[in-house]
């Protein structure tokens, strides 16, 4: 039976929120010193794994874990260590669409921009806050940047409740459907996909200011009063002090329920030393909460609990 009751999550703001994730350091980095000597996850850690989804689903959406195991490890290790760890997580969707479901965090020397998308994953460019294209985000730190590469979290409900109290007609815009850009990954060029949906016994936000802009290249426009409100949230959400942030080291893991959190990359750079490499794996759980109906053309199921979201592999897009 789930564990989850998706009434309105816990509203928080600043790095505070990464003391909750302390109750859990031991325990996990445990289970990753195990995975990493090749064990198998037991029965006794199914309370843990469930201790986890519960913070992820009802409590602040983050988790931050700096494992020390993880710290220690050779790259091949590391990354089956890191892949052991997600899989006993949840189930894991296609990343892209060969259907890779771990993929390196990387600048490739590629660039994104509206007329050509490029997955913001291969670039070194600053991604402002959004949601991935799944329940769940985990990133593993291998290497970080020479300088850059602050990677920053915000309450999604912290950011509703703001802009009710800033301005009420708002909420309806929020909850209606506008254009987004399926960004060729898709059986369609664009949809129509809401930002918020909330109701006595869920809340789900989903925000990615690029693919509300880049529709136009698609010959559709937002209209004045929709971009006035998403330029009033992107003030919202970027206001300096509300939003967590992290530095990270090798070793670090930070997990993300993409459905009330958001999250943002500073820009990078890497020296001959220092070369950004994170790695990324998309989940589902059979914990993860009911989705719109509107979502069904970026998660292909809404159902709760069911394998959904990811990158179709039989559509020819960007990696």
């Amino acid at each position: 039976m789930s564990i989850i009751s998706w009434s309105r999550p816990l509203r928080w703001r600043g790095n505070e929120v990464f003391e909750r994730s302390q109750i859990f350091q031991h325990d996990t980095d445990a289970l990753i010193s195990r995975l990493a000597h090749g064990e198998k996850p037991s029965i006794n850690d199914s309370h843990l794994r469930r201790q986890l989804h519960q913070e992820l689903e009802n409590g602040s959406g983050v988790l931050l874990i700096n494992s020390k195991v993880l710290h220690l490890l050779q790259k091949d290790l590391f990354q089956t260590t890191f892949e052991a760890f997600c899989l006993w997580l949840g189930l894991p969707v296609p990343i892209n669409i060969q259907g890779q479901y771990l993929k390196e965090v990387r600048d490739i020397g590629k660039r994104d921009s509206i007329d050509a998308p490029q997955r913001g994953h291969l670039t070194s460019q600053e991604l402002a806050f959004h949601s991935d294209r799944a329940d769940l985000t985990v990133l593993g730190c291998w290497s970080p940047a020479a300088r850059g590469g602050l990677f920053r979290i915000r309450s999604s409900v912290d950011v509703v409740a703001l802009a009710e109290e800033l301005n009420k007609d708002w909420l309806p815009l929020l909850k209606a459907p506008i254009p987004h850009d399926l960004r060729d990954e898709g059986d369609e060029k664009w949809a129509s996909i809401p930002l918020l949906s909330e109701s006595e016994n869920h809340f789900v936000m989903r925000y990615i200011r690029k693919f509300n802009d880049s529709v136009i290249r698609h010959g559709v426009k937002q209209s004045v009063t929709v971009n006035k409100m998403l330029d009033a949230l992107d003030e919202i959400i970027n206001r300096p002090g509300e939003y967590a942030e992290i530095d990270f080291t090798k070793g670090t893991i930070v997990i993300v329920n993409n459905h009330i959190t958001l999250h943002a990359r500073t820009q990078f750079e890497n020296d001959m030393e220092l070369e950004r490499c994170l790695l990324r794996c998309w989940l589902s759980s059979e914990f993860t909460r009911p989705l719109p109906t509107d979502f069904k053309p970026l998660f292909h199921n809404v159902e709760a609990g069911k394998s959904r979201g990811g990158i179709s592999t039989g559509v020819t897009g960007v990696l």
